[in-house]
């Protein structure tokens, strides 16, 4: 149990800072006093420097507490700062004190802060008026800025993400949820982009809706469960499956540069059972003779997926497709190589032929950029041409159980395959409606 410090009487004063001697303090980094400077010189010092009394020293008085507080006032060269004189104290109390000031005390969360800049932007615009592009009566995002000494653009954004925090609570949730304001700036960033998509999406669908084939690429891409809708086609329908599950690796922490909110990932403790339903199902609805592509994570899934799809029927060896990428991703640079490259088995039932034989099995192609993207695992679309084009023929029947982006269903598309594609999450076929349109509409 801490011991309880107790505080001898005190009288509150005003000194010259000349005279509080810092004497030998533990803690010697105070930081950036900039913001501190500015508070004190726009408010005064909230808060008076506990000093205690020595007589018979150089300096008349010893500092307690208030070591970042006391560098600030002089800085500012302030003549003289309020002070909370105490009697002598001993060593010990004199730590238990500094340690106390610390470790105890408990800054404001950036939540808290949010809305106590924004009620006092608001309490001043009352107070004063709020100030017109066309005049300098009231009160603007300026004068707040100002007296908080910030730039205007940091307290409008500040502002504005609490507005929207509040306005999108029931898609967000409780604000208190994400632990940084940029977690809850990038969270707000997703609903915002889902909307634009959604709206696109309705204008697209208007669009295409007088033209048969837009519309027809639309119906393809399907929501729902994809093992439900592959269990309600008849066995040999399609004539290749372009398959590309989650890779069961926790995608969230492997990309980190991506939003992977609506990304369905499956846990790992339940994925082999997954597969297994997938690979059995492709299976059935495949013809004789046909090749599947089947993306996985190699490690840690390389062996046990190649076992799997042996057990419900395909052939294949364990020699994968590899699309090469020109940079590579490392969630730890200094010990592990970036990985640049994606892999996928090529999975067959029966002997199928290549369209394009004696095509090597590596793919190099760059990777769409991060701004372009609006599903965590889009592939790009020249990707998507190259496998069609090699593992099946024109005029084939396609399925693809998870089709995320939709790209590979418009890959198809574009050299004249027909894709059936399903997925869970609304706002990725809006993203793939609107990639439909740009690319079958334009003009």
């Amino acid at each position: 149990m801490a011991r309880n410090v107790k505080i001898p009487n005190c009288q509150l004063d005003t000194i010259s800072p000349d005279l509080i001697e810092e004497g030998s303090r533990f803690r010697e980094d105070y930081g950036d006093l900039t913001d501190l400077c500015h508070s004190i010189k726009t408010n005064g010092l909230i808060n008076p420097i506990a000093v205690m009394s020595q007589p018979a020293a150089e300096k008349p008085f010893l500092l307690v507490a208030g070591g970042r507080r006391l560098r600030a006032c002089m800085e500012l060269k302030m003549e003289a700062v309020p002070v909370r004189i105490f009697e002598t104290f001993d060593e010990l109390d004199l730590r238990l004190l500094e340690l106390a000031e610390n470790i105890q005390r408990k800054d404001m969360s950036w939540q808290e802060q949010n809305r106590l800049q924004r009620e006092i932007h608001q309490l001043q615009q009352k107070k004063h008026g709020v100030k017109s592009a066309h005049s300098n009566v009231g009160w603007g995002l300026e004068d707040t800025a100002q007296m908080m000494g910030v730039s205007k653009a940091t307290i409008s954004e500040s502002i504005n993400l609490g507005e929207k925090l509040e306005r999108y609570a029931s898609v967000l949730g409780d604000a208190s949820k994400y632990k940084t304001e940029n977690d809850a700036r990038k969270a707000v960033k997703t609903v915002e982009e889902a909307m634009i998509r959604a709206e696109l999406a309705r204008r697209a669908e208007a669009k295409q809706a007088s033209n048969a084939f837009t519309q027809t690429m639309a119906d393809n891409y399907i929501l729902g469960d994809c093992l439900e809708m592959m269990d309600k086609y008849q066995p040999e329908t399609f004539d290749f499956a372009e398959v590309d599950p989650p890779y069961g690796i926790d995608l969230d922490k492997i990309k980190r540069d991506n939003d992977c909110e609506g990304y369905n990932e499956i846990p790992q403790d339940e994925y082999l059972i997954f597969i297994k339903d997938v690979l059995t199902r492709v299976y059935k609805v495949l013809k004789p003779n046909t090749f599947c592509v089947f993306w996985f994570g190699m490690d840690p899934w390389f062996e046990y997926i190649y076992k799997i799809a042996k057990e419900v029927g395909f052939k294949g060896s364990r020699i994968p497709l590899i699309w090469t990428k020109p940079n590579g991703q490392s969630l730890n640079p200094s010990q592990n190589l970036a990985t640049a490259y994606e892999t996928a088995f090529i999975f067959k039932k029966g002997s199928p032929v290549l369209a394009k034989p004696g095509r090597t099995n590596v793919f190099s192609y760059a990777p769409v950029a991060p701004n372009k993207k609006y599903h965590p695992t889009q592939k790009p679309l020249d990707l998507y041409q190259e496998i069609y084009n090699t593992f099946s023929f024109e005029g084939a029947k396609c399925i693809v159980p998870f089709a995320g982006s939709g790209m590979s269903m418009i890959a198809a598309a574009t050299v004249k395959r027909q894709a059936l594609g399903y997925d869970l999450t609304e706002e990725f076929k809006g993203g793939y409606i609107q990639a439909v349109s740009e690319t079958f509409l334009q003009g």
